[in-house]
């Protein structure tokens, strides 16, 4: 937990120093570009989850792991090929494309530390990337430097990812159990496995590419760095679902009592509460804030507040995300990705003619599909604990 949490820290000072140095328009031609590699990036997403899976519930030999490993390098580097194709080196997404196999690759030797349980090699592999990615951006001046420091902090992932588990997972796993049976991963596995894949990617970015798609380029910029407040209060809680996903996991073998699985609930529920006290902090000092630590000016604390409060429920969306996923509830795993298409949709109807007219739809449209989600999945687990009772 304090590894991706200062982790966090390294890579939102990256973002800091990004919205100080920039102008308003390349600022929001990067914030616009990492967004986009976001949902690249689910596909990195999908190959942990996958490594997860295939590592906590039954395990697996560690070189049928690393046989896995070869395919997926191999379409990384196919499709990269093919992006090359759209995209030059001028742009901040055909920068960030080049590190679109490492990310591939470091998602799914993270994904094999997480699903053992190595907490502590899982977390050290995530802040390495993000130290790497601050230490470059300390040395950054334009949008093309700052997306080569994202690049950088990926590439040192995947060779810290590949030498811990070429040690420390081969030797957790032979201490363990020497008779790993190697097991499949089966279609329902891979469809969770997308759905919840793409909701790592898109739920932090939509709001972004909606702003995008619906006011100019200056506002994008001002939004961009308006999320530099929301995304504290996502990204931080976040730590705590790449920690508790491997137990929801277990929970819908029955190898996790109610009192555990409530227990689990219950902190995460008091992530929430932070969250939204945090929001009420960072919208009376936030302006101050900004402009002592960037000479950033203009940005109200009535707009960080709708900031936060649009951003605080994605973390309960995807907490719910999670649970579904764990469960196998098809359902609520499909509601709960669906705010993303509702909100696009929602978007073009008249009456959003201003950035704080935008601020208010999203933070009310985000609230009341993450009351949703967090009561439906409350009930699911619910379900599950006397079920396996």
């Amino acid at each position: 937990m304090l590894l991706n949490v200062s982790g966090g820290l390294f890579t939102y000072f990256s973002q800091v120093v990004a919205a100080k140095r920039l102008g308003i328009a390349d600022f929001a031609d990067l914030s616009v570009g990492l967004a986009t590699f976001g949902i690249f990036l689910s596909a990195g997403a999908l190959t942990q989850n996958l490594a997860l899976i295939a590592t906590a519930a039954k395990g697996r030999s560690f070189d049928a792991i690393r046989r896995t490993s070869w395919p997926i390098a191999l379409v990384c580097l196919t499709s990269t090929f093919f992006m090359a194709c759209f995209y030059t080196g001028d742009s901040v997404l055909g920068v960030l494309l080049t590190a679109f196999p490492a990310a591939m690759l470091a998602g799914f030797w993270s994904g094999t530390l997480q699903g053992l349980k190595l907490f502590a090699w899982f977390g050290l592999v995530g802040w390495s990337g993000a130290f790497i990615r601050m230490f470059f951006s300390l040395a950054s001046s334009t949008k093309q430097h700052f997306a080569g420091a994202v690049g950088a902090g990926l590439g040192f992932m995947l060779v810290l990812g590949l030498l811990i588990n070429t040690q420390a997972t081969k030797k957790e796993i032979t201490r363990k159990n020497r008779h790993f049976e190697s097991e499949s991963i089966s279609a329902r596995d891979l469809f969770y496995s997308v759905l919840l894949a793409f909701g790592v990617a898109l739920f932090p970015a939509f709001d972004l590419l909606n702003v995008k798609s619906l006011f100019e380029p200056e506002t994008v910029g001002h939004y961009g760095r308006l999320q530099l407040f929301g995304k504290i209060l996502y990204f931080a809680p976040m730590t705590l679902l790449q920690v508790t996903f491997p137990y929801y996991l277990k929970a819908f073998s029955g190898e996790l009592d109610a009192r555990g699985l409530s227990r689990l609930r219950r902190i995460e529920f008091i992530a929430l509460f932070c969250c939204y006290a945090g929001a009420a902090c960072l919208a009376v000092a936030g302006p101050a804030l900004l402009e002592s630590t960037t000479g950033i000016r203009g940005i109200s604390g009535r707009q960080i507040l709708l900031q936060c409060l649009s951003m605080v429920p994605l973390y309960g969306l995807m907490s719910a995300l999670q649970l579904s996923v764990s469960l196998k509830k098809t359902g609520l795993s499909i509601l709960c990705v669906s705010v993303v298409f509702l909100s696009f949709a929602a978007a073009r109807l008249p009456g959003i003619g201003s950035l704080d007219g935008y601020l208010v739809f999203s933070a009310v449209m985000n609230t009341v599909m993450g009351i949703i989600g967090f009561v439906a999945s409350s009930r699911a687990l619910s379900a599950c604990c006397h079920r396996t009772q």
